[in-house]
């Protein structure tokens, strides 16, 4: 066995770090629209109020005049600062239950994601990165898991991320900027179609084309090809991983069961015990997660013999 489910305590403090996490982002969404401030600039003897802020691009200070003082200027100017404020009494407010989530989620041992993936994933999810990128690899795998309500025991190192076809060089300067952001005192430096970070940490970026064809290269089962491709092409599934500070950060991810075909074409590509377990690991994992496509079992999809575990092949191979 791969992975464990999870308790009904480890689900519920999970049900909390979902809630916890939605009412932090909502209330990060609103506070992007309260930056700067308001100002009361006297010109010819007359009150002009003055809406001023950085860039968040160039960090240059902006500012545009919102006319003479008025009723409708005086009460934009008061409308801006009492939702700053409540704003600020939210956050206050909502602290100690994140506090408490994070002991919790820590506690039960829900927090398996290092924290560096972790900050990158939520400065991803800022950038809007999430709206085109999907996950693969080990990291759509814990996000999988997260669904499925089940603990896995896998190794998460590199960031394997899923871009679509001809964006690689148009995503990648988004993608260092949201690294920067999520680790300022780390340096970057791009390796091919990958960014390697000082600490080690690297992303790989994948072209869609590039990942079929990879995969049809090792299994040319048609109806396999044709699901794995509509998956490349479609929407990114939005779910979540939960660092190691106990809170959620958001990710999306390839379907889970295009997720195990690939993983499958990975293991009869690599012909190695890890990946062969890897791949199990993504089939079991897209089994238990309720289906939200038309797309047949994993077990049919590839046209792979899943449950014979000593050796992942496609069906009617001998065995060797």
């Amino acid at each position: 066995m791969h992975f464990i489910p999870f308790s009904a305590e480890q689900s519920r403090v999970l049900d909390d770090v979902m809630t916890v996490d939605r009412l932090h982002r909502s209330l990060l969404q609103r506070e992007e629209g309260l930056g700067g401030g308001f100002q009361w600039k006297n010109v010819g003897g007359q009150d002009y109020l003055t809406r001023f802020w950085t860039d968040p691009t160039t960090k240059k200070k902006q500012a545009r005049s919102r006319g003479r003082r008025s009723p409708a200027t005086e009460a934009e100017y008061g409308d801006f600062y009492a939702a700053r404020e409540s704003v600020a009494a939210e956050r206050r407010s909502l602290g100690p239950r994140m506090a408490d989530v994070s002991r919790a989620a820590r506690a039960f041992r829900l927090a398996l994601v290092t924290q560096p993936v972790a900050d990158v994933f939520r400065a991803f999810d800022r950038a809007g990165l999430w709206q085109a990128c999907m996950l693969l690899g080990g990291c759509a795998t814990h996000a999988h898991a997260v669904e499925a309500r089940v603990r896995v025991e896998a190794e998460l190192a590199d960031i394997d991320l899923l871009v679509p076809d001809g964006l690689v060089s148009d995503v990648l300067p988004s993608i260092g900027g949201a690294l920067r952001a999520a680790r300022p005192d780390e340096a970057w430096h791009a390796d091919g179609t990958a960014l390697v970070g000082s600490s080690g940490l690297r992303i790989h970026v994948h072209d869609a084309s590039e990942v079929l064809e990879a995969f049809i290269a090792t299994l040319p089962e048609l109806d396999a090809i044709r699901a794995v491709s509509s998956a490349l092409e479609g929407a990114p599934r939005a779910g979540f991983v939960v660092g190691r500070d106990g809170l959620a950060a958001p990710v999306a991810t390839l379907d889970p069961t295009a997720h195990a075909v690939l993983k499958s074409a990975q293991a009869v590509s690599l012909g190695s015990k890890h990946a062969r377990d890897a791949a199990l690991v993504a089939v079991e994992l897209a089994r238990l997660i309720e289906r939200s496509t038309a797309l047949a079992p994993a077990t049919t999809l590839a046209g792979l013999d899943f449950d014979n575990h000593d050796r992942i092949r496609p069906l009617g191979r001998a065995r060797s």
